[in-house]
């Protein structure tokens, strides 16, 4: 058979360039280039009063003062100005410019439950390593480091945060792979306890559905806190919670409404003990992963909670 004509994307995908090749040609699919061309535009600095954010400078040795404003709930309390705070009967709190060459460290759970398809035939995975790949692309407009750790029973991946180009990055994703296993959070948190020095955002994409596997991560996750800041990228199941509201047609829907509203009780204490410990949470439908994990990031830099 002769050659076949495809439409092949250009450069982080934002252009179509037609070429004609062998049939049999081995072809690499990237992930996540459809929803970095979708949202890269959310990055773009003349986009960030659009979103809301202001120009944000760090205290001492990353940077000098900038304004006053009103406190908002999770601000860092070491920034409240106590005497305007009294003098304007409010809470107000010192601004800073964003810091750069922050650490950003991608943590991917290659699990068993990432494995699962969401709506649409695409699994989490699929879903997280879109949004990851948007991340690294926006903290590469802020200048900041970003690392890569995939992980399931056994490290995967793990690159050290560095200006890693995002079409290389892409290629690194293209490899890794779900596997039908448990994560190994004590395996995949002393690596990261090793490796990684420097106080870093460390956002990681999975979910907190299992029992088991919850009380692990959350085991893990407290003491990380105390030395990085990690953010959870919770994917929630949509199935899990249609299941949960449906009506009770007989004995059968009875027993599963009752199993998924336990997994989510269950989901939604083990996310409270995050944020009660210090841990950032995005609860997200894995469809809105991407602009949901981006919002969380530029809200880090906003708070300079970095």
């Amino acid at each position: 058979m002769g050659p076949v004509h495809l439409r092949i994307q250009g450069p982080l995908g934002f252009a179509s360039i037609p070429r004609v090749v062998p049939l049999h040609t081995p072809i690499q699919v990237q992930p996540g280039l459809e929803d970095l061309r979708r949202y890269r535009l959310l990055a773009m600095p003349h986009r960030r009063r659009d979103l809301g954010l202001r120009s944000l400078r760090l205290r001492g040795q990353a940077g000098v003062f900038e304004s006053l404003r009103e406190y908002i709930r999770g601000d860092d309390p070491r920034h409240i100005e106590w005497k305007s705070s009294a003098r304007h009967r409010h809470m107000v709190v010192r601004q800073y410019q964003v810091e750069q060459s922050q650490n950003i460290m991608l943590a991917i759970d290659l699990g068993r439950i990432m494995t699962e398809e969401i709506g649409g035939g695409r699994s989490r995975l699929d879903h997280a390593l879109s949004a990851a790949l948007l991340l690294a692309y926006v903290a590469g407009i802020h200048q900041d480091r970003v690392g890569l750790f995939a992980f399931a029973d056994d490290v995967q991946v793990f690159l050290p945060p560095s200006r890693l180009g995002i079409d290389r990055l892409a290629d690194i994703l293209t490899d890794v792979q779900g596997r039908m296993v448990e994560p190994h959070y004590p395996r995949a948190f002393s690596v990261l306890g090793r490796q990684l020095k420097r106080r870093s955002l460390i956002v990681l994409f999975t979910d907190v559905i299992d029992p088991g596997a919850s009380k692990a991560l959350l085991a893990h996750l407290v003491p990380a806190a105390r030395r990085h800041l990690p953010l959870v990228v919770a994917l929630r199941n949509p199935q899990v919670e249609a299941a949960a509201n449906s009506p009770e047609r007989d004995h059968r829907s009875l027993t599963e409404r009752a199993a998924a509203e336990e997994l989510l009780d269950q989901r939604a204490r083990t996310l409270a003990a995050m944020r009660r410990s210090g841990v950032l949470v995005a609860d997200t439908l894995p469809s809105d992963a991407a602009p949901d994990v981006l919002n969380a990031y530029l809200d880090v830099k906003r708070r300079a909670l970095l």
